[in-house]
């Protein structure tokens, strides 16, 4: 396979378990993500085990750290930063898809002591992965910790995660 190569300075590519990803350190809407992943030649990232989870969450914490990143936040997200992935549940509230039709199992939804995750608060359809716990003025664990699943409304503005085919 060959490597994708990106000219724009905020994209972040790294490589693990066989597949190529980029961080989009650019805020995007979900669907604008969706659609700048394909200029990739990619989607926006399948996660089909808690392994790659943990190990595409160490690459993009070490390429916020290292480059002085500052990710955006959800407010629907009880304020913390996120990085889109790619599935909904838009079209049927409850039913989760990755929007490459690949099966969707094993997922790492947020929870804690004030409740779990999906919630749909406020009507959420897409998933994303918390950057810190959340919400993030609560002291602990309240509905997910780092590296957990959140779904949350698709206009917020915030970095991808892009698989490239």
């Amino acid at each position: 396979t060959s490597t994708v190569v990106s000219t724009n300075s905020t994209d972040y590519s790294f490589q693990t378990l066989g597949k190529q990803y980029f961080l989009v350190a650019d805020a995007k809407s979900f669907s604008e993500a969706e659609s700048y992943a394909q200029t990739l030649s990619g989607h926006l990232a399948v996660i089909s085990s808690s392994q790659e989870n943990e190990t595409v969450l160490q690459n993009i914490q070490s390429i916020i750290s290292s480059n002085n990143l500052v990710a955006p936040t959800a407010l629907d997200g009880g304020g913390a930063p996120y990085v889109w992935i790619g599935a909904t549940d838009e079209e049927n509230e409850g039913s989760w898809k990755w929007l490459t039709s690949e099966s969707f199992e094993g997922s790492l939804w947020g929870s804690g002591s004030l409740g779990n995750e999906p919630d749909n608060f406020q009507n959420q359809d897409y998933l994303a992965i918390g950057l810190e716990n959340w919400p993030t003025d609560y002291n602990g664990v309240g509905y997910g910790e780092i590296g957990s699943w959140n779904d949350l409304d698709g206009s917020n503005a915030l970095f991808s995660l892009v698989e490239v085919i």
